[in-house]
C-alpha cells in the first residue's frame, strides 16, 4: 500500500546551534546548506541537490515544526476537509514557491506543515480554494511550475 503522505523535513530547537550542526554533520554526514543569524536557523541535507533541506536547526523554540508531503492536491484537500470537520484549527491554504500547503498545531502545540511540493515560480500567499475548482488550480500550477519535482504529480 502506497502512503498518501511522507515526511518532508523537520525543524528542531537548539540552545547551541553550532554544536548541534556539528553533531549532525559528523554522525549523519549531513551537509550544511545555509546558516543565518537572523532568523537563527541552519539548514542541513543528506542530498545536496539544492532543492530542499531535511533538517532545520532553529534558535527559537517557536520555530519548531515538522513538514509532511502530500502525494497529490486531492490528498491535501481531503486532509483540509478532515481538519475542518474535526475542529482542528487549520491555517492556509498557502501557495509558495515550494508548493501548496496548510498548517495545523498538533495536540501539544507543535506546528505541522502539510505541503504538496510543486516548485512554483513565486509566492502567492493565502488562497481560498473553496472558490477555485480543481481544474483551475491544476492549470494554474502547470503554468507556474519551474520544473516537475522528483516524484511530483498533478
Amino acid at each position: 500500500m502506497t502512503s498518501r503522505f511522507r515526511l518532508g523535513s523537520t525543524a528542531v530547537y537548539a540552545r547551541d546551534r553550532k554544536r548541534l550542526v556539528a553533531f549532525y554533520q559528523t554522525i549523519f554526514d549531513m551537509k550544511l546548506l545555509a546558516s543565518n543569524a537572523d532568523p537563527e536557523v541552519s539548514q542541513l541535507a543528506f542530498d545536496t541537490d539544492g532543492s530542499s533541506y531535511d533538517l532545520s536547526i532553529v534558535g527559537n523554540p517557536n520555530a519548531v515544526q515538522i513538514v509532511f508531503h502530500a502525494v497529490s492536491l486531492l490528498e491535501l484537500k481531503g486532509l483540509w476537509e478532515r481538519f475542518k470537520s474535526s475542529g482542528i484549527p487549520a491555517r492556509g491554504v498557502y501557495v509558495q514557491r515550494e508548493g501548496i500547503s496548510i498548517r495545523i498545531p498538533d495536540p501539544e502545540g507543535n506546528q505541522i506543515l502539510i505541503l504538496w511540493p510543486q516548485n512554483l515560480h513565486d509566492d502567492e500567499g493565502v488562497v481560498d480554494w473553496t472558490k477555485i475548482n480543481d481544474d483551475e488550480m491544476v492549470m494554474w500550477i502547470h503554468e507556474n511550475r519551474k520544473r516537475m519535482p522528483k516524484g511530483g504529480q498533478v
